[in-house]
């Protein structure tokens, strides 16, 4: 199955017209058909009914209609998180002391909130040696620590820790649950207020 093939049906299944699907689509009707036809062909079933001028689902095109819906939007979210350019979403685990969660990070985690609603932060606090062990076991995503620290045993790499106190996973999962565009936000708006 085409994801191009999908998104034609999809279109014609919420417009109930090939000819309004394709102009939607920038395509021809002939086009469409082509791709309707394909995956009626390759899945083995009738997708759409026409009676009497009007078009409908049949119960196989109904249950396509879902699953088409859902391999779209789980396409359309892997190329947002992976390109960074879709809205930043999901979960992002950061630690702390407990004196910068009070201190210092309430005006960073208010901004970042009102520039990013969709995504919701796990705070942790703990000591610095804990913060960074959090790190390297992928059980937080970064961690503000205070600036100077240096942990020569520590299996987390220098490059790691920033100059502006934000310590970075060491990419172990890649930026975890979160998008990385959140991470790098997160990180200027530390930047901005400190």
């Amino acid at each position: 199955m085409q994801l191009r093939s999908l998104r034609l049906f999809l279109a014609v299944a919420r417009l109930g017209s090939f000819v309004a699907a394709a102009s939607r689509e920038n395509t021809v009707q002939s086009n469409v058909t082509a791709h309707v036809k394909k995956l009626e062909a390759e899945l083995g079933v009738r997708l759409f009914d026409r009676r009497s001028g009007d078009l409908w689902l049949t119960p196989a095109g109904r249950r396509l209609l879902g699953q088409a819906e859902a391999i779209c939007r789980l396409h359309d979210d892997a190329v947002d998180e992976l390109t960074g350019r879709g809205a930043p979403r999901g979960t992002l685990r950061i630690g702390t002391m407990e004196t910068t969660a009070a201190v210092r990070l309430p005006p960073v985690l208010t901004a970042f909130h009102r520039t990013h609603p969709e995504v919701d932060v796990v705070l942790s606090t703990g000591p610095t040696a804990d913060l960074l062990e959090w790190l390297r076991a992928g059980d937080l995503d970064g961690a503000y620590r205070r600036r100077g620290f240096r942990n020569s045993a520590a299996s987390t790499p220098s490059s790691a820790v920033s100059r502006q106190g934000w310590a970075m996973p060491f990419c172990r999962r890649g930026w975890s649950t979160c998008s990385p565009t959140a991470m790098r936000c997160m990180r200027s708006n530390w930047r901005d207020r400190n």
